[in-house]
């Protein structure tokens, strides 16, 4: 196996296919997660479903 094929072989394994493959993060105070996770919880979301709605505009 050449290296060329070994990194292939690795690199497909790091990067798996995926039905969303970007991906957005960004950090939040602990209160602003707990608001955020209480609000989740309400609605028997997670939190990252949850906000992943609010930022579609979707209404909750």
């Amino acid at each position: 196996m050449s290296e060329r094929e070994i990194f292939e072989d690795t690199s497909a394994e790091r990067n798996p296919k995926r039905k969303e493959p970007k991906q957005i993060s960004f950090r939040v105070s602990e209160p602003e997660f707990e608001k955020l996770k209480r609000s989740a919880e309400s609605l028997q979301m997670s939190v990252p479903a949850f906000v992943k709605s609010k930022a579609q505009g979707l209404r909750s």
